[in-house]
């Protein structure tokens, strides 16, 4: 995971590429070991990964609180983050 703090899309990107990657192995071969009545897999793998994007968030957030630029660029990419996880998984906001 990157650690260049002007460039938050490089490590959300890594997170999407994972979601991408894996969904079908959690499609094919995860979901159907779930008991029906408990929440989907793919609502536990995508929590996994948003958890340490907000981990990693939260450790960039003191080093870029005080510049105006940086964080508003970082809010801007954790936003379009937002918005390509659930439509990429079919989650709801209200799931993530």
């Amino acid at each position: 995971v990157t650690t260049v703090l002007r460039k938050p899309e490089w490590y959300l990107t890594q997170v999407l590429n994972w979601l991408k990657l894996n969904r079908q192995i959690i499609e094919d071969y995860i979901k159907p070991a779930i008991p029906e009545g408990k929440e989907p897999a793919t609502l536990h793998f995508t929590e996994a990964l948003v958890s340490l994007v907000s981990e990693k968030f939260s450790d960039n957030l003191p080093y870029i609180l005080h510049d105006e630029s940086l964080l508003g660029h970082s809010i801007d990419e954790l936003v379009s983050f937002n918005t390509k996880v659930l439509a990429l998984t079919g989650l709801s906001a209200s799931q993530c």
